[in-house]
């Protein structure tokens, strides 16, 4: 809920003025009518207002991708005459995996060379006939045609003995194997698989008002169902082009190492980034922050001077928030640096604007009688003097 700063100042001011004036209204009437032992002010813990660094990480769900996957299928029909591998190993590009019986490739290739040098025999004889002026030039260019198709045989039937040993296509993990030796295999299904697990892939949504803190290279922690409260750096690799119309959010990928083989393609993760960063913000505890809807408040802990004695009272105030990280958030607007807020004990005004205050450290050491109070020093409320100037 976007506020304006002139119609806040306004606001928190006249919040004040009323918290002022209705206090002192209290106190003439009530001190009067009941004694000074009738009021009993609210104990409360307060904090000052700070300033310091504070970052925003937004934790979301993602799941771990093989960087490289693929299903392999024979690309040629036979039985399967050896299995080189072990399900689960690790394998590098080039290596052997299925050997595809071979003596029917290999016979192959030796018919259709054979049937090549005749065509070439024939082609040379016709060229020969062609130039004593003995032949007849279609005759040659027939031969030639014949030649180019043997050609074409050969490469053909060596790509076929070649295809009948399956090897890795890169480097990465066998999975595990559902054939065996002497089986019929016909390229319509696949027969193992191999991934590559190093790097692997981290998928996650992010949504689309972060867009802006996000860049490739960003670091990114991930946590991983199944190991505790370890944590796994990645850095952002590539984002998106296009925000999904329906959830309103942005597809990233981050790489991270995973040079042991422990994380495992499918898993369900944690990505936690970092979505905002400012320095010299003002922050207060997010426990003293009251949320109704859409709006953010807090109790401001002022002094004021009644018939030359100081009298501590809090009043509703509201805030427009910024960055919230765990326990600490930002205010935008509605407070100053030194201001006192109460922490503990706000829930005690039941949706009063103000009421009479007492700051301890310890509210429940207080109670106990064991620990004395330590009030914070709060705010001077403005005095009628149409000089004074409000904090802002």
């Amino acid at each position: 809920m976007k506020i304006s700063l002139n119609k806040l100042i306004i606001g928190v001011s006249g919040v004040l003025i009323v918290l002022v004036s209705s206090y002192i209204i209290y106190v003439k009437f009530f001190y009067k009518k009941g004694g000074d032992h009738d009021i009993k002010p609210l104990t409360v813990e307060a904090q000052t207002v700070r300033r310091g660094g504070i970052l925003q990480k937004l934790t979301v769900s993602g799941t771990l991708i093989a960087d490289k996957s693929v299903d392999i299928k024979p690309q040629v029909q036979g039985t399967i005459k050896e299995i080189m591998f072990t399900a689960g190993a690790k394998v590098k590009a080039g290596d052997p995996l299925i050997q595809i019986d071979d003596d029917s490739f290999k016979a192959k290739v030796k018919d259709n060379e054979a049937k090549l040098e005749y065509a070439k025999n024939e082609y040379n004889r016709q060229s020969t006939l062609v130039s004593a002026n003995a032949g007849v030039g279609k005759k040659k260019e027939e031969a030639y045609s014949a030649m180019l198709q043997a050609e074409a045989n050969v490469d053909l039937a060596k790509l076929d003995l070649k295809h009948s040993l399956i090897v890795a296509p890169f480097d990465g993990t066998v999975g595990l194997k559902n054939i065996s030796i002497g089986q019929f295999v016909d390229g319509r299904d696949p027969i193992l698989s191999i991934v590559d697990e190093d790097p692997i892939r981290v998928d996650f949504k992010l949504p689309e008002k972060y867009i802006k803190n996000l860049s490739v290279g960003q670091d990114v922690d991930i946590i991983v169902d199944g190991f505790g409260d370890q944590v796994f750096k990645a850095k952002v690799h590539s984002i998106d082009a296009k925000v999904d119309p329906n959830s309103h959010s942005l597809d990233v990928h981050a790489i991270m190492d995973n040079k042991d083989g422990i994380l495992k393609p499918g898993l369900f993760v944690r990505v936690k980034i970092e979505v905002g960063h400012k320095e010299n913000a003002l922050i207060i505890p997010m426990q003293a922050v009251k949320i109704t809807g859409e709006e953010s408040s807090v109790y401001k802990v002022v002094e004021i001077m009644h018939e030359g004695k100081k009298l501590t009272v809090a009043g509703k105030v509201p805030i427009v928030r910024g960055i919230t990280e765990g326990s600490q958030t930002e205010v935008e607007r509605g407070l100053a640096e030194g201001d006192a807020v109460v922490v503990i004990g706000w829930d005690k005004f039941h949706n009063a604007p103000e009421a009479p205050v007492r700051i301890v450290q310890d509210i429940e050491s207080e109670d106990e009688g064991t620990t004395p109070a330590k009030p914070v020093a709060p705010t001077k409320a403005p005095s009628d003097d149409k000089n004074s100037k409000n904090k802002k």
